[in-house]
């Protein structure tokens, strides 16, 4: 990691690609993607400006074009409470209903879920999972605009859907290591039931 003017830059890369490019890393402003001023901007329920600070500690790190942002505890945050800070916003993780967040959202809660261990995840973030899933959806022609600056913080989605496209598309290949993705779905799929019943 490297600076640049006061800004930390980092290279994100996925596996299996050669994919990698300058990220600028900044948590604590959010994304410009649209102006407050606009009249077409609107956050999701479970989203509101940020009144105190994160914790320090990271929970969860995404990146939307070049824009990469961190998640931590609020300084509001509590254990029957959790908001989750991501930019200059927080996301009240026990408002966050999977059938109709939008992708920042989602951020926070799996972030969340992974912290607590509610997910029982292993290896890379379940929101990471999540959204390679969504991008098969989106490859699919089922959803569009999956890690897009322009609808990541007020385009609401029903992701449980949109991974039940991808665990469709996955189950129906002959390749081995394709068709082993449609388990991971269900694991994914079944963390978001239990948070919605839990919510209930």
């Amino acid at each position: 990691m490297k600076t640049d003017r006061g800004n930390k830059i980092m290279s994100l890369g996925m596996v299996g690609t050669n994919y990698g490019a300058g990220v600028n890393y900044n948590k604590y402003s959010a994304a410009k993607t649209k102006a407050k001023s606009d009249k077409t901007f609107e956050m999701g329920s479970a989203t509101r400006e940020a009144t105190g600070n994160g914790d320090g500690k990271n929970i969860g790190v995404m990146a939307i074009g070049n824009q990469a942002y961190l998640a931590q505890y609020s300084e509001n945050s509590t254990l029957a409470n959790p908001i989750v800070k991501v930019g200059d916003y927080e996301i009240s993780v026990n408002d966050v209903d999977p059938e109709n967040a939008t992708e920042f959202e989602m951020f926070a809660l799996m972030s969340h879920l992974d912290k607590t261990g509610q997910s029982r995840n292993e290896g890379m973030s379940s929101f990471s999972k999540m959204r390679t899933y969504s991008q098969q959806a989106e490859r699919n022609g089922f959803c569009s605009g999956i890690a897009d600056a322009s609808e990541a913080w007020n385009s609401k989605r029903d992701w449980t859907k949109i991974i039940e496209n991808a665990k469709k598309t996955y189950s129906q290949s002959l390749v081995p290591e394709i068709y082993a993705l449609t388990k991971k779905c269900v694991s994914l799929l079944d963390v978001m039931q239990t948070w919605i019943e839990n919510r209930k």
